[in-house]
């Protein structure tokens, strides 16, 4: 190696190694990276979630087919209490009426009796 070829090599780790020319990191950089970092992670989560709901959609399916016509949403928060609280097809068909019926009432309602009809 020639010595001009040192010297040169030297002379451009030292520009890239100085900060001269180079903008400081602002505030509001700082914010627009952590923005899009939150950005990428909620997107990434809402991936993870939709991917779980078709897993969950897809076993209902295989293992309550009738369960899909009865209800209006696999995902809301009553299919999912029954199917926490009844695992099986056997469970939910020795389960009394009015314990299935309390399950699809929201829990911050109280079921209306038969004077309130």
């Amino acid at each position: 190696m020639s010595i001009s070829y040192l010297l040169l090599r030297t002379r451009l780790y030292a520009i890239l190694l100085s900060d001269v020319g180079l903008k400081p990191y602002t505030n509001t950089a700082y914010h627009n990276e952590e923005m899009k970092s939150l950005t990428r992670y909620r997107f990434d989560k809402v991936k993870e979630r939709a991917k779980l709901k078709s897993s969950i959609a897809r076993l209902v399916c295989i293992l309550f087919p009738e369960l899909e016509k009865l209800v209006p949403s696999l995902h809301i928060a009553s299919v999912y209490t029954l199917l926490e609280e009844f695992p099986g097809a056997k469970q939910i068909a020795a389960a009394h009426l009015t314990r299935l019926k309390a399950l699809s009432t929201p829990k911050n309602k109280k079921p209306k009796t038969p004077d309130e009809k």
